[in-house]
């Protein structure tokens, strides 16, 4: 247990930190207690255990005299870099492909292979399902959806890559798995779409304004599951409102899934797919069908990310995975792009690169 203590002496305020570590057995440690002072940044623990280490590094980031530290993350969410306030790197640590620590300086979180919680003392990480052994990059336990999914869903493309136990199909450089459940990978605006980004973010063939959410705006649209199966607003707890391959939808990488009706919003613009990340990667995207609350089709129908076999995949295995075990069965169908889809999207890009050229 920790408890912080405030004590007032003359003008100064002193932070006592008090560190009661209490085991039992024949080989137990010793009650250990520890008060530092404002002007001390050191403290003492009699054993080495994971525990108290961790304790150790809590103590010293509390007694960092309110001083600023940032983490930089690479394109998997590996935490790489530490800078202090003005912008000098004071840390610095790197991965391999299956996330085992290959070198370390001056950063001791105890988060780093994309943002997962690393357990010093068994050299696991922790991905909320389940455990990585980074040094093999193999999970302890095997994932569920082998239990429930065809052999043929499980083989494909990847091959024999495409186990239990192999964490993201043995491709770490590119991909990553958020829960310890599901393989993520993302995808990157359309080049053609690109323009979005400046100025008022207007739409590049239709001109009017695209509406980029801020964090807390798309917090409103983000899609749960009730117990019957309904697509629900997270919020609100609102049913989505019905719609003929109306309602646009965006995944980000962590499987949060966002969504509404495309229609322009008062002061705000044009809701877009690009709208949900302000332009950002998404792991899937399209339109849905919804009757009574259910999605009923999923259409590979997104301008801004041109979504293919993988990214509609992805947004499957998540909506089956969050309603497994419920008694709420998905009926929706799956439609992948059309012939004609696939002939738009590539106009789009060489329109968008002779536009570039010019």
């Amino acid at each position: 247990m920790v408890s912080k203590l405030l004590r007032k002496s003359g003008s100064r305020w002193t932070l006592g930190i008090i560190l009661l570590l209490v085991s039992s057995g024949a080989s137990a440690n010793s009650l250990s207690l520890s008060t530092v002072g404002s002007s001390s940044s050191q403290s003492h623990l009699e054993t080495e255990s994971s525990v108290q280490s961790i304790l150790a590094g809590s103590v010293e980031r509390l007694l960092s005299s309110g001083k600023k530290s940032f983490l930089t993350q690479d394109h998997l969410g590996n935490i790489t870099v530490n800078t202090n306030e003005a912008g000098q790197r004071t840390g610095h640590q790197s991965f391999t492909s299956t996330g085992h620590l290959d070198r370390v300086e001056g950063i001791t979180w105890e988060r780093g292979f994309t943002g997962q919680e690393w357990d010093r003392s068994t050299d696991l990480t922790y991905f909320k399902h389940r455990l990585l052994d980074t040094s093999t990059g193999r999970w302890l336990s095997p994932d569920p959806l082998f239990a429930v999914a065809k052999p043929k869903a499980l083989t494909g493309k990847q091959g024999q890559s495409t186990t239990a136990y192999a964490y993201v199909a043995n491709n770490g450089v590119n991909l990553i798995d958020p829960t310890g459940l599901e393989i993520y990978s993302t995808k990157s605006m359309e080049a053609s779409y690109a323009s979005e980004r400046t100025g008022q973010h207007n739409h590049p063939t239709r001109g009017t304004p695209t509406w980029y959410m801020s964090a807390d705006q798309r917090s409103g649209f983000e899609v749960s599951f009730n117990r019957v199966g309904q697509a629900v607003y997270n919020q609100s707890g609102a049913v989505l409102p019905d719609s003929t391959r109306g309602t646009a939808f965006v995944m980000n990488r962590e499987g949060t899934i966002y969504a509404r009706v495309k229609e322009i919003v008062p002061a705000r613009g044009q809701i877009q797919h690009s709208s949900f990340l302000a332009g950002g990667d998404v792991a899937a995207a399209g339109m849905m069908s919804i009757s009574g609350g259910k999605i009923t089709n999923i259409h590979a129908q997104s301008g801004h990310y041109a979504p293919g076999d993988r990214e509609l995949g992805n947004v499957d295995r998540e909506i089956r995975s969050r309603t497994r075990g419920r008694g709420a069965r998905q009926n929706y169908r799956v439609h992948r792009q059309t012939l004609g889809q696939k002939i738009g999207t590539a106009f789009r890009r060489l329109r968008g690169a002779f536009r570039r050229r010019r």
